[in-house]
């Protein structure tokens, strides 16, 4: 592995994307990430005061496994962040709530078994009626254990729907998409991202939440992903962002790469570039293909749209892969955008130079579909 792979340090991001859960068992990441948001709640020591009285019903619960934006749904003011964010709060007063209830279950638990212990040593009491309060004060732990985990796996979901069907309608304006659909629970194979060819060695790609959408009638699909290699005995995340993937009017079986580089000189560029010549490399962007005909998939159209990315501590990296019928964005986010918002209410900023990046790369996507 070479020294850029070595200084990198793993963002806070694998936090959420990585393989620690609640109960501190290691399990694979496409399966946990709901319960691992319950962790990120429980790391998070102090909860804001103003967390508002109310207990959440059914109606807070909202279905989107393939929810349709429609024209209604992109009115966005103060409103917009009071409603979210009142579901956030909603959020983080069950998880305090349950958080009361564990100890006190706890210590109610522990209580029956001690006082069995004192039963059958200070008072003679028969074998088994200490055996009894024993075994009920264990069950009552391990099934308040068991339900509690449900339980939050169940609010975590309905938050993660929350989250992504707003932020979805924030982004996706209506007079530039087509047919947008939001599948927050949906994940992607990890050989959709593998197929790249832009990292090697990739073993782990952790994913949430696929939107769908048409731009100029062109089908894409964007979803949150994070890829990893093995790092001496740990996991090293070389890619964690916004995976775009869609058709491409692109016959060549030499790809063509652009790498925008970033400022972070920490980032890991795409390793997977043996054998590719270098056609264009400055202190911003590099340019990789093999093909002759290179250089007409980079006209001035699309000379002028990858200037609007802007790299800075948002938007870190941008890797396009042109491959044959194929055309890859990917925009290398830090943790503003891709840690969903907890203690403090849903920041814009990063949300508003996503809702820009995607615009622009829908915009190349469709001119490299134009070029014949």
């Amino acid at each position: 592995m070479d020294k850029s792979e070595e200084k990198r340090e793993t963002p806070d991001i694998t936090d959420l994307l990585e393989t620690e859960i609640v109960n501190d068992t290691t399990k694979n990441v496409n399966e946990n990430l709901a319960t691992e948001y319950a962790e990120q709640v429980e790391k998070n020591k102090e909860v804001e005061d103003e967390i508002s009285a109310g207990t959440p019903n059914k109606k807070d619960e909202i279905n989107v496994e393939s929810h349709v934006l429609t024209d209604s749904e992109t009115r966005f003011d103060s409103v917009f962040l009071q409603e979210f964010d009142s579901r956030r709060l909603k959020f983080l007063k069950i998880y305090k709530i349950q958080n009361i209830f564990k100890w006190i279950v706890s210590i109610l638990s522990l209580g029956i078994v001690i006082f069995a212990w004192l039963g059958g040593t200070l008072w003679d009491w028969e074998i088994w009626i200490t055996i009894t309060l024993a075994i009920v004060g264990l069950v009552i732990f391990i099934a308040y254990a068991i339900a509690i985990r449900f339980y939050l796996k169940h609010r975590t979901k309905v938050y993660f729907e929350d989250y992504y069907k707003y932020t979805s309608n924030y982004v996706f304006d209506a007079d530039k998409y087509q047919n947008v659909v939001v599948k927050p629970n949906d994940k992607i194979e990890p050989i959709q991202f593998i197929e790249t060819d832009l990292y090697r060695n990739i073993i782990q790609v952790g994913s949430r939440s696929i939107i769908n959408y048409n731009f100029h009638d062109i089908p894409i699909m964007v979803t949150d992903c994070a890829g990893s290699v093995k790092y001496e005995k740990r996991l090293l995340p070389v890619f964690v962002g916004k995976f775009i993937s869609a058709p491409a009017n692109y016959a060549c079986d030499d790809p063509i790469v652009i790498y925008l580089k970033g400022d972070d000189k920490t980032l890991i560029p795409p390793t997977n570039m043996e054998g590719i010549q270098i056609q264009h490399d400055d202190e911003k962007m590099v340019i990789y293909s093999n093909s002759k005909d290179y250089a007409k998939y980079l006209n001035s159209k699309i000379k002028k749209l990858i200037k609007e990315f802007h790299t800075d501590k948002d938007l870190l990296d941008v890797s396009i892969c042109l491959k044959k019928n194929r055309c890859y964005v990917l925009l290398g986010y830090n943790d503003g955008l891709m840690v969903l918002p907890l203690q403090n209410p849903l920041d814009l900023k990063p949300l508003d130079v996503y809702k820009s990046n995607i615009l622009t790369a829908s915009k190349i996507i469709a001119e490299f579909n134009k070029i014949k």
